[in-house]
Parts: structure tokens; C-alpha cells; sequence
């Protein structure tokens, strides 16, 4: 008998070990603050350019982390060890300064920084100006300088801005490029376009540039543009569906705001293998993806797809499902709804499910405000959050994950993931607060402040990320709840004790 009492205390203790293992993979977290740098940028709603936000922060590949500053200035600070967090002490290395040679010098703060390797593994920081400006340094010295508004019509303002430098060589003797793209309005010559320039990486010498009228001279070649009605199609402008097993590799797309420009370098073939020297520039945008050239500039494909709409293969059925929630009330009733919907006509909903059922705090939250929803392609979820405080995952059949309630908050919600979970910044008034949740939906910490945060940059593996906003940068780490894990321990002790009380 006492046989199987010992085995049925090894079969309990062995339980309480899985269940301890367990929580520890999804334990609480702390999230604190280190570096806290405030800029204070001077946002004047007259004018688009001023609209932009702070240039987000760029990480180093050989360390460092490059931030704006309220001056024509960027710092480069100490990049803390992953390793050890809880000891770093933030620390600056060096203050570039911006400013122009010239007696009377323009806005030169930074809107737009990167940092890349060109082909000799030297790393460049690339920074574009108020006054749009692009200057380049290597080893914290300016390598060159160009200006924009030589290509631009007077008078015209950038409204999305984003920069990367690229191992790329144009032209023969080339040793990296470097390519910037925005989007420029001038309502005096009723301008509104996506352009684009690559300079060469060591002279700043332009290589091409696409510009509203550029690649329009001949007649198209290679097939139908596609099913939309493409005015301004450029000429050798092909079908996406040539090219949609390579394009898919750059969804999911979301675009909410201009501070969401992005590009990526990548390879389009119109067969299933996409490995070899990258080709295209992969331009995400307002108007959705658009394929140049790398060497020429010119218009490969695009797909034209909308904004405040998660955009992706969500089922993995090779057709682009569009996926947005809708809120109405009518009389007494409330209604929140996620949508997903596919791409070939004819176009039929693939799931629609009302969040009203999932939770009963709607009852009493009025017109229910929602955000565009997240993809978190790693486990194939969609993640809806709405202003009541509800994130809700769904799977690519329709049926809910998981249903979590965190604090109120606006419709402006930013996101990032880190090794494996799922971290979003909300708006609630002037105050923010970022939330930390794993892959199962459990809430696993959360920050606050009182400024309002517009981008969350994940550093990859590691274990803090970089909160940014108008006026400030905050760098926040993620560390074990030792005090969790201390009651985890002592409940798996004396569960020990009461068992072997037991056998004996």
C-alpha cells in the first residue's frame, strides 16, 4: 500500500512540476524604464512637415542605439547587455551634430534615422531633416550630404518619410545605396505622390529617382496590368498575380498612420522559388505594396490595397483576406464586428463574428470605438483591441482564441512582438500605457506613462524594447518577477512537505 501511496505522491509532485514549468514560461513580468529622453520637438499643426513625428530610434549592428534629439543634434547611447539588464546604466557616446555649414541654416532636426552595412561591412547612419536634408555618417563623421527640395517643386511638404541603407551597389564601383522614400503633398501644384531616390552610399551621388510622371513614356509590356482600373500605370508595370507567391512573403500589411511607411529589400520571380540576389524595393504604403526596381527605379508591380484594414493570406489559401471591424449602435443595441473578407470576386465574407458576444462589458460602453486589427502570423491569430479594454485573438477559421480585458483606451493603439509575446502601447487621454501578453492571452505586465506613445521598436533577442512618442523616448525593459517565481517555489515546497507527510 505504501507502494502506491509513494507513486501516487510521485504522479502529484510530478503534476505540480508541470504546472510549475508551465507558469513559469507565461509568468508575470516587469516593465521599467531607463532611458527616458524627452525632445521637445515644437509640433506646429500648420504645417505637414512639422506634423511628422520624432524620428524612432535606430539600433546599431555593432552596438548602440541612435536617437533625435530636440536640436539639429542625434545621440548615439550605450546599447545595454541582454544578458544583464537589471545593471545598465544608460550612457551616451557621442552627440552628432546636424547643422548646416551655411550662415542661415533651415529646420534641421531629424525626422527619419536608420542604420545599415554597405558592401565593405562598414556601418552608415542615415538621418533625414525637417528641411529635408540627407545626410550620412560613418564612424560619427559625415560622409555626405544632399537635398530633396533640388528634385521638388517650391513649396511642397513631406508627409511619410522613411530611409535604409542597403548593401546594395548600383553602379559598378558602388559600395552600398542608399534609398529614401516619402510621400509629398504641394497643394499649389496638386501634388500628391510616393517618391522615391537612391543615392550611392559613399558619394551621395543620385543613382535614380521615381517621381510622380517618371516611367510613363512607352507603352506596357508583359501582360495586363490586372483587374483595377490603373490610370497611372507605369509602363513594363505588371499583374501582381504574376508575381503573388513572392509578394505574400511581405504581408501582412497595416497602415494607420504616416509614421507605418516601410520598405524592405527583397527577390520577385514568377515561379515558386524566391531565393537569389535581391531585385525589387518593397515599398509599404497608404496605397499598399508596390515592387521597384533595385537598379533602375522602375515600377515592377504593385498591389493597390486600402488603409485601417489588416491586409494578409490569413487561412494560407493563397488569396489576400482583408480583415477590419466595424462598430454601430442601434437604439438599445450595440454592435462590434470583425470582418474578414477574400480578394477574388466573387467577394464573400469568410468570417464575420460579433465581439459583443464575447464579453458583457459593452452593455455599458457606448458606441464601442475599434482599432485596425493586429496580425500575429507566428500563431496564425488575428488580435482585435477595442477601446473598452477587450483584445480578442482569432484563429484563420473564425473562432476565438482568447478574450482578454486590459485598460481603456482611444482608438490609436502601436504594437510590436518579442520572443513570443505580443506587446501593444494604447491611448487613454494624455496618458499611455504599453501591456505585455503572451501567446495564451494572459497579461503578463504593464507600464504606464503620461505622454502619449506612437511607435513601439522590438529588439531582437533581447529582452527590451523602445517606446517612442512626439516628444520622448523610452527604453523598457522586460524582466522576471522574481517574486512570482519565489511563490511558485514555496508552493511547490510544501506540496512536497504535505506529500511526504503523507507516505510517511
Amino acid at each position: 500500500m505504501g507502494l502506491v501511496i509513494r507513486f501516487e505522491f510521485l504522479a502529484l509532485f510530478l503534476f505540480f512540476l508541470l504546472m510549475f514549468i508551465n507558469y513559469e514560461a507565461d509568468h508575470h513580468i516587469h516593465l521599467h524604464s531607463s532611458i527616458d529622453a524627452p525632445a521637445d520637438i515644437g509640433v506646429d499643426d500648420h504645417s505637414a512637415a512639422k506634423r511628422l513625428p520624432l524620428a524612432t530610434p535606430a539600433i546599431l549592428k555593432y552596438g548602440g542605439i541612435v536617437l533625435a534629439t530636440d536640436k539639429p543634434s542625434i545621440q548615439i547611447w550605450e546599447q545595454p547587455n541582454p544578458r544583464n539588464t537589471a545593471k545598465y546604466v544608460p550612457q551616451m557616446r557621442a552627440e552628432i551634430s546636424l547643422e548646416s555649414t551655411a550662415r542661415v541654416s533651415p529646420d534641421r532636426r531629424a525626422i527619419e534615422i536608420s542604420s545599415g552595412i554597405d558592401n565593405h561591412q562598414d556601418e552608415l547612419i542615415c538621418v533625414v531633416t525637417r528641411s529635408l536634408a540627407v545626410l550620412v555618417f560613418k564612424n560619427e563623421h559625415l560622409l555626405w550630404e544632399s537635398h530633396l527640395p533640388v528634385f521638388l517643386a517650391d513649396g511642397s511638404e513631406a508627409i511619410e518619410m522613411t530611409c535604409q541603407v542597403l548593401p546594395f551597389p548600383i553602379h559598378k564601383g558602388d559600395v552600398g545605396s542608399v534609398f529614401v522614400v516619402g510621400r509629398f503633398e504641394n497643394n499649389e501644384h496638386n501634388y500628391h505622390h510616393l517618391d522615391s531616390f537612391m543615392f550611392d552610399s559613399e558619394t551621395g551621388r543620385l543613382r535614380w529617382k521615381h517621381q510622380k510622371g517618371d516611367f510613363h513614356e512607352g507603352q506596357h509590356t508583359d501582360g495586363p496590368i490586372s483587374q483595377f482600373d490603373l490610370a497611372d500605370a507605369h509602363d513594363g508595370e505588371q499583374d501582381w498575380r504574376l508575381y503573388s507567391k513572392s509578394l505574400f512573403q511581405y504581408l501582412p500589411l497595416r497602415f494607420t498612420r504616416s509614421n507605418d511607411l516601410a520598405v524592405e529589400v527583397g527577390r520577385l520571380s514568377r515561379g515558386e522559388i524566391t531565393e537569389g540576389i535581391a531585385n525589387v524595393i518593397i515599398i509599404k504604403s497608404e496605397e499598399g505594396l508596390e515592387a521597384l526596381h533595385i537598379y533602375s527605379g522602375r515600377m515592377v508591380t504593385r498591389i493597390p490595397l486600402t488603409t485601417h484594414m489588416l491586409h494578409a493570406d490569413v487561412d494560407g489559401d493563397e488569396v489576400i483576406e482583408h480583415v477590419f471591424l466595424t462598430a454601430s449602435k442601434y437604439g438599445q443595441s450595440k454592435e462590434t464586428r470583425v470582418v474578414c473578407s477574400g480578394d477574388i470576386p466573387p467577394i464573400i465574407e469568410k468570417w464575420d463574428i460579433d465581439l459583443a458576444d464575447t464579453y458583457d462589458e459593452i452593455k455599458d460602453a457606448g458606441i464601442v470605438y475599434s482599432t485596425t486589427p493586429i496580425m500575429w502570423a507566428d500563431e496564425e491569430m488575428v488580435v482585435t483591441v477595442l477601446n473598452s479594454g477587450r483584445v480578442t485573438a482569432i484563429d484563420w477559421t473564425g473562432e476565438i482564441v482568447w478574450s482578454t480585458l486590459i485598460g481603456t483606451t482611444s482608438t490609436s493603439v502601436v504594437h510590436t512582438f518579442n520572443n513570443d509575446r505580443l506587446i501593444i502601447a494604447t491611448e487613454s487621454g494624455s496618458e499611455s500605457s504599453v501591456y505585455v501578453l503572451s501567446k495564451k492571452g494572459k497579461l503578463l505586465g504593464t507600464h504606464n506613462t503620461n505622454r502619449p506613445i506612437i511607435a513601439l521598436e522590438s529588439i531582437e533577442n533581447t529582452n527590451y524594447i523602445i517606446a517612442s512618442g512626439l516628444d520622448h523616448f523610452e527604453l523598457l525593459f522586460m524582466e522576471d518577477n522574481k517574486m512570482d517565481s519565489m511563490v511558485s517555489l514555496i508552493f511547490l515546497f510544501f506540496t512536497f512537505v504535505v506529500g511526504l507527510s503523507i507516505v510517511s
